[in-house]
């Protein structure tokens, strides 16, 4: 996952195919939506206090699932 910071607002892609997401950061929280095409939904990310990983949430919903799974991460370095 790539993201980029302007402000409050994120952007960023992952995957293959590329999926699509934008957010809004406050204090330690992004949340927003992201989409690729087929499918789409929220995200709450929580990040950790040494800025290196994320714990979170993601909605899923199309025409055949709805659902939320966990969405972790760490920085690469």
């Amino acid at each position: 996952m790539t993201l980029k910071q302007d402000g409050e607002k994120v952007t960023g892609e992952y995957g293959n195919p590329v999926e699509t997401l934008e957010g809004t950061v406050s204090g330690s929280k992004l949340t927003g939506t992201w989409n690729n095409g087929i499918s789409s939904g929220g995200f709450e990310f929580t990040m950790a206090d040494d800025g290196k990983s994320f714990r979170g949430i993601m909605s899923v919903q199309n025409l055949r699932v709805r659902g939320s799974v966990d969405w972790n991460g760490e920085r690469a370095e």
